[in-house]
Order: structure tokens, then C-alpha cells, then sequence
């Protein structure tokens, strides 16, 4: 995220909805139809909306950093191989120790960057800590639970709110103003999640 300009990183990320539902596709022999790329593509031009619209392009600042476009361009690949894991093992394993697992590994990975120099532990960073921990765990608790009845290429579409939600946090949280983008782009992904809510459904009142 540092060397780039988030609205790169933030672009970039929305491909990982691609992924989820290509790997879905692949690898649990989902039907992808129309309807799956309409929503697709709709739930795209809602974000290209909110991270494009009223201002330059934001690539045309990037510099040719590589480690930096390396990670951006694998993170929403890894995220949706991730995804098509979890939905792998969610009808067998227990979500709670899929958390714990994923806590632990998440630990060991990031244990090499706890061995320099450690900041002053303030209440308020404790605090904030404990709390990111506890949002961080319920979370995936709910993204399991969620893989477990959905299908991927439905949830890829779903994961796209999480613009909408960001603008109203920042909104909340720091008096951000949200501009129309924000409204055009988020009723575009709200319309491609009513289509994925159709077809999450017809299936189960046919059978």
C-alpha cells in the first residue's frame, strides 16, 4: 500500500471477486450464466465508480516500484485462492478452529517483523488492538458460515459492498462526506446483490 496510491491498491483489489468466482467455476463446478456476469460486471462498474470517479486517474502518479505492483496484483489472487479453500473445508471443519488456524498461521508469518524495535504500549493502542483482533475473528467466523451456505461466484458479488461500507465507517467515523460517486457506484453493487439474491434462491425453490 505505501509506495502506491490506495485508489491503485483499492482498483486492483476489486479483481479478486474475478477470482473467487473463476476458482468456483473451476474447482466446484459452479454454473457460471448470464446472470452470474451481469452481477459480476455490475458489481465492477459500481467500484470502478466509487474509486475513479471525480478525480485524475490515479495511475498516472504510480512509479515503477515492483515488489510494490507484485503485491498488489497477487493479493486479490491469494484472497480468492483463500476463498476457494475455506469453502473447500467449511461443510467439514468447525469455523472456530479454522479461525484458530488461520490466527496461528497468521502469526508465525508475521513473527519475523516483532523481533525489531517494539513501539510503547499505550491503553489506547491495547485497546485498539484488542479490538481489531476481536473484528478480525468474528469476521471470518461469518465469512465461514457464510461459504458454507452460498455459493462463491454469489459471495464474490457480495464482497463488493465492502466499498459501500467503508464510505459510510469513514463517514461515521471521520466526518468524510461521501460523494455521489459513492451513491451511483453503491447502487450499482446493491443491484448486482439483489441478482445474486435471486439466484441464490431459485435453485432452492426448484429443488
Amino acid at each position: 500500500v505505501t509506495p502506491l496510491p490506495l485508489a491503485v491498491v483499492a482498483a486492483l483489489g476489486m479483481t479478486a471477486p474475478v477470482y473467487v468466482t473463476l476458482l468456483g467455476a473451476f474447482f466446484f463446478r459452479e454454473k457460471i450464466g448470464p446472470g452470474a456476469w451481469l452481477a459480476l460486471g455490475l458489481g465492477a462498474a459500481g467500484s470502478a465508480t466509487i474509486i475513479f470517479a471525480g478525480q485524475t486517474s490515479p495511475f498516472a502518479s504510480v512509479d515503477g516500484n515492483a515488489i510494490a505492483w507484485a503485491a498488489a496484483l497477487l493479493a486479490p489472487l491469494t484472497y480468492a485462492i483463500v476463498v476457494a479453500l475455506l469453502k473447500h473445508h467449511s461443510t467439514r471443519e468447525d469455523p472456530a478452529a479454522m479461525t484458530m488456524g488461520q490466527s496461528l498461521l497468521a502469526a508465525i508469518f508475521a513473527f519475523p517483523l516483532a523481533l525489531g524495535a517494539w513501539p510503547e504500549i499505550t491503553p489506547k493502542i491495547a485497546g485498539l488492538g484488542t479490538l481489531i483482533g476481536l473484528l478480525g475473528a468474528v469476521g471470518f467466523l461469518l465469512l465461514i458460515n457464510g461459504l458454507r451456505r452460498l455459493p462463491v461466484s454469489i459471495f464474490a458479488v457480495l464482497d463488493y459492498t465492502a466499498l459501500i461500507w467503508a464510505g459510510l465507517l469513514g463517514f461515521f467515523f471521520f466526518a468524510e462526506i461521501p460523494g455521489p460517486q459513492l451513491w451511483i457506484g453503491g447502487t450499482l453493487i446493491i443491484t448486482a446483490c439483489i441478482l445474486n439474491s435471486r439466484r441464490a434462491v431459485e435453485p432452492q425453490a426448484a429443488s
